[in-house]
C-alpha cells in the first residue's frame, strides 16, 4: 500500500526557453541594427544639424531603449519552470551478497522529485521507496531494470532499498538524483546581453553630446 508521504509520476518534461531566447535575441540584434542605420542616415543627410542638436539625444534615448528593454527581460519577463537535479548516488556499483539489502537515504523537500535508475542484465532485484514515516510508497519485484520518478508530499528522509533475492552476490548499476522545480525566465540571457549591448550606445550618445557642447561654446 502506497503512503501519503509521496506519489509517483511519469519523468518531468524538460522545459526549454532556449528557442525563445533565440528568436528574442534575433529580434534584439535587428533592432540594435535598425538604430545604428537610423542614426548614420540623420548624420549622413545633415551632419551639422544632427551633431549640433539631436546626434547626443537621439543616440541616448536609443540607448535608453535598448536598456530598459534588457532590465525587463531579466526582471519582468515571463518565467517558466524547470528541474534541477542534485545527484545522490553517482552510477556506482555496489556489491550486494546473497539475500542482502543496499540502503540508500535521501533528503526530500515537500515538491522535490527522487528519481532512480537501476539495472543489473546477469540477474534480478527488487527495488523499494519508503516514506519517512516508515511507509512503503513503490515497490518492484524481481527486474532487472528500474527507474522510478516519486514526488515527495511531505519532507523528510526517504529511504531506497536495493534488494537482491539471489543465492549469490550482485553489482547492479545504481543511479539515485533529486529534483526541484525552480521558477526561471528564459530571456533573461537575452536581457543581460541587451544591456551590455546599450554600454557602448550609450558612450557614443556622452560623446556626441560632449561634441555638441563643444561646438556650440566655439
Amino acid at each position: 500500500m502506497n503512503s501519503m508521504s509521496a506519489r509517483a509520476i511519469p519523468p518531468a518534461p524538460t522545459v526549454d526557453g532556449y528557442g525563445s531566447m533565440m528568436v528574442f535575441a534575433a529580434a534584439a540584434a535587428v533592432l540594435v541594427v535598425l538604430a545604428f542605420i537610423f542614426v548614420l542616415v540623420l548624420l549622413s543627410r545633415d551632419r551639422d544639424m544632427m551633431t549640433k542638436r539631436t546626434g547626443g539625444a537621439v543616440t541616448l534615448t536609443l540607448a535608453s531603449i535598448i536598456l530598459i528593454s534588457g532590465l525587463w527581460c531579466c526582471a519582468l519577463s515571463p518565467t517558466a519552470s524547470r528541474y534541477e537535479h542534485d545527484s545522490i548516488v553517482r552510477g556506482e556499483k555496489p556489491t550486494i551478497g546473497a539475500s542482502q539489502i543496499q540502503t540508500y537515504y535521501v533528503k526530500l523537500k515537500e515538491g522535490e522529485r527522487l528519481t532512480g535508475d537501476i539495472s543489473y542484465e546477469k540477474a534480478a532485484f527488487t527495488f523499494r521507496i519508503y516514506g519517512p514515516d516508515g511507509a512503503l510508497i513503490r515497490s518492484v519485484i524481481n527486474v532487472t531494470t528500474s527507474g522510478l520518478t516519486v514526488e515527495a508530499l511531505e519532507s523528510g528522509s526517504y529511504r531506497v532499498e536495493i534488494e537482491n533475492p539471489n543465492p549469490e552476490s550482485i553489482k547492479p548499476f545504481v543511479y539515485i538524483e533529486k529534483g526541484a522545480e525552480v521558477p526561471y525566465r528564459p530571456l533573461a540571457p537575452a536581457g543581460q546581453w541587451l544591456s551590455l549591448i546599450s554600454m557602448p550606445i550609450f558612450a557614443l550618445g556622452l560623446w556626441l553630446s560632449l561634441e555638441n557642447r563643444a561646438l556650440e561654446k566655439s
